[in-house]
């Protein structure tokens, strides 16, 4: 086949135009990111004792600040504490790359690990149910809860609707946005406006300190859910994700992990529950 002068410039034409257009399509990792610019941008939803931001000075404190700043350290890079993020966006925020990773503790639920992968757990905490104070027709009866007449506050995209979809489907759903956050809901039960929520123990205590002796835990078998509490990257990022398990297992044999939650027990006691050391149980025989 005889190629001609044109024929060749035209081809070399199209494939020196095409390289920009290729280099433009090959998005750069959040894992080669943070080693190129040795900052990890965390995303992260907000409530005590987990990440707190003081009103006035917007100075953020808790225990998984003080995890990752941990881990920052170990690490040698910088944390950055880039965008507060409400806790039904966590994928969205990892998948559009405006944060490298969810830095608050996430409960690593079967509907989230569509578009996130999960490190190891740094400790474990329950999910459980609140009615008002003088409310008790749910004592002891998880069959009570799932009937028609129930209402149930959740958060739209959140794991409390998860739970209530799937464990409670007969009940109502009094279903509040994301961004309305954790006090708007308990206060839909003292307004009458829903019978149940289900939260962490940790935001009843927290709420509690505002409005004594409104609500209270609902006495139930087990607790509805023992979640982990890890760090979350986007689905793809094994690196990144590895990275940050070396790390974690790092936090947890030297004992910070426990420094931390003894730190933190006496403000919120029985909601961190520590993770088990394999190798501590042959220690023991």
């Amino acid at each position: 086949m005889k190629i001609t002068m044109t024929s060749f410039i035209t081809a070399f034409f199209i494939i020196l135009v095409s390289f920009p257009a290729l280099a433009a399509n090959e998005k750069e990792s959040a894992f080669d990111r943070v080693m190129r610019t040795g900052q990890l941008r965390c995303g992260y939803g907000t409530g005590a004792p987990l990440i707190v931001v003081d009103p006035n000075t917007k100075e953020i404190s808790g225990i998984a600040y003080d995890l990752v700043e941990e881990m920052g350290k170990a690490l040698n890079i910088e944390i950055v504490w880039a965008e507060e993020v409400s806790w039904g966006s966590l994928s969205a925020a990892l998948r559009s790359g405006r944060v490298d990773a969810i830095c608050s503790t996430v409960w690593a639920s079967p509907s989230r690990g569509k578009s996130m992968a999960f490190t190891r757990p740094v400790f474990y905490s329950t999910v459980e149910a609140f009615a008002r104070i003088d409310d008790k027709r749910f004592d002891n009866s998880l069959d009570r809860m799932n009937q028609p007449d129930v209402r149930i506050a959740v958060a739209e995209g959140d794991v409390t609707e998860e739970i209530a979809n799937l464990d409670f489907p007969k009940a109502t759903q009094a279903v509040h946005p994301q961004l309305a956050g954790d006090e708007y809901i308990f206060m839909s039960l003292i307004e009458n406006k829903a019978d149940i929520l289900f939260l962490n123990t940790a935001h009843m205590i927290d709420f509690m300190k505002k409005r004594p002796g409104t609500i209270r835990k609902i006495p139930l078998p087990r607790p509805l859910r023992v979640w982990k509490n890890t760090f979350a990257v986007e689905i793809h990022e094994q690196e990144l994700k590895d990275m940050l398990d070396t790390t974690v297992d790092q936090l947890l044999n030297t004992g910070m992990v426990d420094r931390l939650i003894k730190k933190y027990e006496p403000e919120f006691p029985g909601v961190f529950l520590p993770v088990a050391r394999p190798y501590e149980y042959g220690a023991q025989k």
